[in-house]
């Protein structure tokens, strides 16, 4: 009966090594310009996206207070892939329409060791505010 406690232990061990072969977290997204719900002047022809770690961009999409569609990055079409921590992301042209702007990003991470991967997918939104008063004439004074 001396292999009962061997067994036992052995039993253990790969119960507790087990945690080690745990998920691959998804990618964080730790800041942004313009952050969530920031307000902002137009125009505006980039944003900036900011992982904890290094992540595959996957696609970045913004829709405007029109429901247009500017696809910032897309992986399926893209000539090369992007895996950084920090993407400057170019609109195709400058928003300068006041209002809400979502912002679609998806992005993982794989470790090619093993090929297992983790995903992220999550809106941002910015508003572009108007900013008439500064731009428009003073008007006449009634004395």
């Amino acid at each position: 009966m001396r292999c009962a406690p061997i067994l036992a232990l052995l039993l253990a061990a790969v119960l507790t090594a087990a945690p080690a072969a745990a998920e691959l977290p998804a990618p964080e997204l730790i800041g942004a310009f313009p952050a969530d719900q920031e307000q902002v002047e137009a125009p505006l022809d980039a944003i900036t996206l900011i992982f904890a770690a290094e992540t595959d961009l996957v696609n970045v999409t913004i829709i405007t207070p029109d429901q247009r569609r500017l696809v910032l990055h897309d992986a399926a079409t893209a000539d090369e892939a992007r895996r950084d921590s920090m993407f400057v992301l170019s609109l195709p042209e400058a928003v300068t329409l006041p209002g809400v702007y979502l912002v679609e990003i998806a992005a993982s991470v794989t470790d090619l060791s093993d090929s297992t991967a983790s995903a992220l997918s999550t809106m941002n939104s910015f508003i572009i505010t108007e900013v008439a008063a500064a731009n428009e004439p003073a008007a006449a004074s009634h004395d």
